[in-house]
């Protein structure tokens, strides 16, 4: 029986590759780690086949990932690559395959945008354009027979790059994630308020324009969900297996409010007691579906703000209004629904100006928790074409410094964090926190960066 090792490589920067459209986060200040769903949805589909293996590569050191590998001795292995990590990841495959006969399949965000640059490194194989789950069983399967190879959608090798790429057109054909891998419960997230927490992903596509975004590179711009009654089904195992925190990893899961409304009614009606997380825009919410999002047991929404200076949300096509996000942002307050507001440097058009308002506009919404990342251009994406800022990129780590700092440390907010614990288990969670946080302050930045205070 062929050996099939899904893998997340070992990086040095941390980034956590849970999904395949690129969006990655960059450890920086605190320290957390999701569980990679995509993986483990490949990993349902193959197992009955193959003896498949997951080695995530992001919760353990390199040395125990090569080990761990070794020990398995695959004949295929399939990573989620990408734009930002692709050199890195390109030393690690080198490190494990070697002179072995390892067929290497890549996937993901870059495997889709650039295909043939992944098929020039001799250390891989095969690429899979668009969605792997629809490809993947029968690539595996006939991995030596590349004229059946070309016949399936996504599927590219040296000597053929497909036009067309993979597309699941019905969500509830894909199995549900394999958690049952002892490391499934062993993942970290500083937001949710119970362990242990998992992920689910309830639709795919995006209709909206957003320049930077690579949602509708790999999942297209037609939003495709999930069954309820589906989606219950896999919240029944989780509670059954004792997760108790879920967060939908879905990059817009309000985006039909009938669909929400009656996701949020079924698991109220079932009884599903979960705490839960979503990403929202603040556009597709309002009053009252925010209510019903509160009582099926969501207790923070992660926002896109992007940035406060409405031109360069204009620029980039967000196709929001400051006051639109303030509004939505005071309603969730006012209803008990805690926030975090994402934030990204760097957008054309930026200056000290516009990121001085985007610190003061996060102050001004005053969400729980505040996001600040320095915008990645991602290949094929419209911010990829479009004039850079005038700041430099030391300039830029400095304001992404000094906007965590100037935002985390008050005492007000301080005090609304201690205020938010409710049992010992919270308290020591947000110590390690806490102590993490100082402690990346003080090395980081704060030392360097104190002069920046205003």
């Amino acid at each position: 029986m062929k050996k099939v090792l899904l893998l997340i490589p070992s990086n040095k920067k941390g980034f956590i590759r849970d999904v395949y459209y690129g969006c990655w986060h960059e450890k920086k200040f605190i320290d957390y780690s999701w569980p990679p769903i995509g993986l483990y949805q490949l990993y349902s589909i193959l197992e009955k086949n193959f003896k498949t293996l997951v080695v995530d590569g992001s919760i353990l050191n390199e040395q125990q990932a090569i080990s761990k590998i070794r020990k398995f001795s695959p004949n295929i292995i399939i990573l989620n690559i990408g734009t930002f990590t692709f050199k890195d990841d390109l030393i690690f495959l080198r490190k494990i395959k070697n002179n072995l006969k390892i067929k290497v399949i890549v996937c993901g965000e870059f495997a889709t945008t650039s295909p043939k640059e992944c098929l020039n490194e001799d250390c891989i194989d095969y690429a899979i354009k668009g969605e792997p789950e629809g490809a993947i069983l029968d690539l595996v399967k006939n991995i030596e027979n590349s004229e059946f190879l070309k016949k399936i959608d996504g599927v590219c090798f040296k000597e053929h790059i497909n036009e067309n790429s993979s597309f699941v057109e019905n969500l509830d054909s894909i199995p549900f994630p394999k958690r049952s891998i002892p490391e499934a419960k062993n993942y970290k997230n500083p937001l949710a308020i119970e362990n242990p927490f998992t992920t689910v992903l309830a639709t795919r596509g995006c209709p909206y324009s957003c320049t930077f975004c690579t949602v509708p590179i790999l999942y297209g711009k037609t939003f495709r969900k999930r069954n309820v009654k589906n989606i219950l089904d896999e919240l029944k195992i989780l509670r059954n297996d004792g997760f108790k925190e879920i967060f939908f990893r879905d990059e817009n899961l309000t985006l039909d409010k009938e669909f929400i409304k009656e996701l949020c009614n079924e698991i109220i009606k079932n009884k599903l007691k979960f705490n839960w997380i979503c990403n929202s825009r603040v556009d597709t919410v309002d009053e009252e579906t925010l209510k019903l999002m509160k009582n099926a047991g969501c207790h923070l929404i992660k926002f896109g703000v992007e940035s406060g200076n409405q031109e360069i949300l204009n620029k980039i096509k967000k196709g929001t209004t400051l006051g639109k996000i303030e509004e939505i942002f005071f309603t969730c307050k006012r209803i008990g629904i805690d926030t975090l507001a994402h934030f990204m440097l760097g957008c054309p058009g930026e200056t000290k100006e516009t990121i001085k308002k985007s610190i003061e506009f996060a102050k001004k919404l005053n969400p729980l928790y505040a996001s600040f990342d320095i915008v990645l251009k991602y290949p094929n994406t419209e911010l990829n074409c479009l004039p850079k800022h005038d700041l430099s990129e030391s300039e830029l780590k400095k304001w992404h410094d000094k906007a965590f700092i100037s935002y985390y440390l008050r005492p007000k907010l301080v005090i609304r964090h201690i205020l938010k614990v409710k049992s010992p288990k919270q308290f020591l969670q947000k110590s390690h926190e806490t102590l993490t946080l100082w402690n990346s302050f003080v090395k980081n930045s704060f030392t360097t960066h104190f002069k920046y205070f205003y």
